[in-house]
């Protein structure tokens, strides 16, 4: 076995999944305290993780998604399709265990038989279930700056496929490395491998032999050239909306959230406390809160407009090709004491020789560049209408033209999320009179232009600098008074990042009502982190809600505030009573009043199962947590008097009150969230570490609001009421890295990945700015 197998096999010790079919089921033939293995029932503590292992894992499918006809170019991703086919002791009880896939290129017709060439590649994680299924997996692979002896004539090289058992078992599992060869197609194991998706096309491609020509980057002005791919262009929901008078936003009603199909089962023990203590905690709660703190102050005077919303929120995500994806520019101040100590140096080879200037350097672009979006009718895509775009770099709402893009990182995803705004040519389109009034479905397109000259690898199917998406525009409603109810409200959800690395999902709901029965007013806010770092999680960090109501008829006033931390309530007040009489203030005034005033905040954090992530041929473990400060505020007054003057104080009329009430809500749910990542491994000539910066969601959003009810002395309801709901907040901010100091098999160097880098602009907005002057409900 090399050196570089057992690397692995010493990191990803991990425990089975273990699914037997538990005796005293209506389905199994067992007794209560036994189990059906290998269809005999056995005792169920004789049944171990032996008995229940992985033992056979075979590669069956590969595939090379490029036309190979063309020349593939170093530091440029080569899209593959694999499929791995498992077997356990009783596949009806499969093992299952994540196994990493690591793919190395050879020499196919070495200068040196007794000395042939090779580099390797990125290793790939997979969940491998024994149930004796073949399980198909999209990657890319790529050949880096280790391989530039193939030079710029190039070189025709081969695969070699090696695999690690991903544990520490008694006996090690059957999984041989592949050298894919014409000579060595016919083997025993190359012979289980075919080229075709499907295993009984006419030639299946049996031994999955491909040659592939390397070469050496081209040249473009003296430099190696870049090629940029866009790879995937999606909306946060499958609904656009527009407002007719952007000057005068009303009551939204629409959450722009469409959930992506994964599974977001939460991953945390449910019987798992949150911890409420520790150095840690105190730093997972960060110094953003007091800049969200700080900037909302600024907003929540009341004299700003209600900000426009976005039409729509798309994410794009590009590859950058051309630069050596494992010479990256890391954060070094982040690379913890220890990792120093223990691997002496370790600061300075991550500089790889290079000035501040020459790192800062490796992920940006060689000049300009840029992303437009557009806008048709689905039915009619011969000419588009430019959307606007909110700037990134600014939190007060300015809207751009196209949106920049100036940096890349090599060797991962970037993932960029974009807030697109209808106004303009395309508002007078859409709008009543407009050329495309009337019409719902749409194509919104996006372009990456570059004032650059780009090269690299031209076998790749698909490959386009547009991309469209589809979606269906809604007029945004003016905030309407219905016969016998009024409502001041809005939504505001978002869900950025990636699934398959790290995303954030949250919602902020306000909604203040006003009816022939009740008033009422309510704010919420919650937060539910989703991935896929080596295997996925879902955890929802916390929500945080104030609300208040009062019935007329029964003279009943309900509050309820609570916060929620990882699934559990940790501040739950419920009260439920009529307002207390008051002695008559020195104007005669009588009036009943109900004061709530209710403050909470705590600080926890909870632990992530292990994650893992490759760094070339090394998987490292992660120890990660979540957490920081959660709170409510919430300052409720409700007043009910039949004193007409101090009724006339809130609702303007002429005709004679019987009784009024008025609720007074100043409520406020912040959170202030980020997340810690460790890892790191010492064995022999590996040393690899981990450095991330994980901003989840910092956010303040205080409510002020008024509602006013009376009924006159014809019985009549009559309504008044205003609100502002402002917020600052600093959404999901990724930066995670990993390095490893290798010396064995074709590594011998010290080498830096993107494991994931994502960051969306701040929001620092007016949500709602409203008033509602007095009038009557039927």
């Amino acid at each position: 076995m090399h050196l570089y197998h057992l690397l692995s096999v010493s990191l990803l010790s991990t425990a089975l999944v273990i699914s037997c079919d538990r005796g005293g089921s209506d389905s199994s033939p067992c007794p209560d305290d036994q189990v059906l293995l290998n269809d005999v029932c056995q005792p169920a503590e004789a049944v171990t993780e032996e008995a229940l292992r992985l033992t056979k894992v075979r590669m069956t499918y590969l595939n090379v998604l490029y036309d190979l006809s063309q020349p593939f170019y170093l530091n440029n991703t080569i899209p593959i399709e694999f499929g791995l086919t498992a077997q356990s002791n009783d596949n009806a009880n499969p093992g299952r265990k994540d196994i990493p896939v690591l793919f190395s290129f050879i020499e196919a017709e070495p200068e040196d038989p007794d000395n042939v060439k090779g580099c390797a590649s990125n290793a790939i994680v997979v969940d491998v279930v024994g149930d004796g299924q073949e399980k198909v997996v999209k990657a890319n692979i790529w050949p880096t700056t280790q391989c530039g002896f193939v030079g710029p004539e190039g070189k025709k090289m081969h695969m070699r496929v090696s695999f690690d058992s991903g544990g520490t078992d008694s006996q090690e599992l059957d999984f041989p490395e592949l050298t894919l060869t014409p000579e060595l197609a016919s083997q025993e194991d190359n012979a289980l491998c075919r080229k075709t998706l499907d295993p009984n096309a006419e030639d299946p491609g049996i031994g999955c032999s491909y040659e592939l020509e390397l070469r050496a980057l081209p040249v473009v002005d003296g430099k190696t050239a870049v090629d940029i791919r866009y790879t995937s262009f999606t909306s946060e929901s499958s609904v656009a909306v527009f407002t007719p008078n952007s000057t005068s936003l009303r009551k939204s009603g629409f959450s722009l959230t469409q959930e992506e199909p994964i599974d977001e089962t939460e991953t945390t023990d449910p019987n798992a406390n949150p911890e409420e203590t520790g150095q840690e905690l105190d730093q997972l709660a960060g110094d953003s809160e007091s800049e969200v703190v700080d900037s909302v102050a600024a907003i929540n005077d009341g004299s700003q407009s209600e900000n426009l919303q976005a039409a729509v929120v798309v994410q794009s995500v590009f590859i950058l090709n051309g630069r050596d994806p494992y010479v990256t520019n890391i954060d070094r101040s982040l690379v913890r004491p220890e990792d120093e100590q223990e691997i002496p140096g370790i600061k300075e080879d991550l500089t790889f020789d290079k000035s501040e200037e020459e790192l800062a350097s490796l992920d940006a672009l060689p000049s300009s560049a840029e992303i437009r979006f557009s806008m048709a009718p689905t039915d009619d895509q011969s000419s588009f209408l430019a959307l606007t775009v909110s700037n990134p770099a600014d939190e007060s709402g300015e809207r751009l033209a196209a949106a920049p893009l100036n940096n890349l990182n090599p060797g991962t995803k970037n993932t960029f999320s974009h807030e697109l705004h209808i106004e303009g040519d395309l508002l007078a389109a859409v709008s009543a009179g407009g050329p495309w009034a009337g019409k719902k479905d749409f194509t919104i397109q996006s372009c990456f232009e570059a004032s650059f000259e780009q090269d690299g690898n031209q076998g790749e199917f698909n490959i386009n600098d547009c991309q469209t998406i589809q979606v269906v525009l809604i007029q945004r409603e003016a905030n309407t008074l219905g016969a016998s109810e009024a409502e001041l409200g809005r939504d505001l959800a978002r869900n950025l990042g990636n699934s398959n690395r790290v995303a954030l999902r949250s919602e902020f709901r306000n909604n203040n009502t006003l009816n022939l029965e009740t008033i009422s007013s309510e704010n919420t806010a919650s937060a539910k982190v989703v991935g896929n770092i080596g295997r996925r999680f879902a955890v929802t960090i916390s929500k945080a809600f104030a609300n208040q109501s009062y019935t007329f008829s029964e003279d009943i006033v309900k509050t309820h505030v609570g916060v929620d931390a990882f699934g559990k309530r940790i501040f739950n007040y419920v009260e439920e009573s009529s307002p207390n009489d008051e002695t008559p203030d020195e104007s005669g005034r009588a009036k009943k009043s109900k004061k709530e005033d209710q403050k909470f905040r705590a600080a926890k954090a909870l632990k992530l199962p292990t994650l893992r992530v490759p760094v070339g041929p090394v998987v490292l473990f992660l120890k990660a947590r979540v957490g920081g400060n959660m709170g409510i505020t919430a300052d409720f007054e409700l007043t009910a008097t039949t004193d007409q003057t101090l009724c006339k104080e809130h609702l303007v009329t002429d005709s004679s009150l019987n009784r009024c009430a008025i609720l007074s809500a100043k409520t406020e749910p912040s959170f202030s969230f980020n997340a810690s990542i460790r890892g790191g491994v010492r064995l022999g000539p590996i040393s690899a570490g981990i450095v991330a910066r994980v901003r989840i969601l910092s956010t303040t959003l205080p409510l002020t609001a008024s509602l006013a009810w009376a009924q006159n002395q014809a019985g009549q309801s009559l309504i008044s009421s205003k609100a502002l709901w402002v917020t600052s907040t600093r959404w999901l901010e990724v930066r995670i890295d990993a390095f490893a100091r290798l010396r064995f098999f074709f590594f011998r160097v010290t080498i830096t990945v993107n494991v994931y880098r994502y960051q969306t602009r701040p929001l620092r907005m007016t949500l709602l700015n409203r008033s509602l002057e007095t009038v009557a409900l039927e």
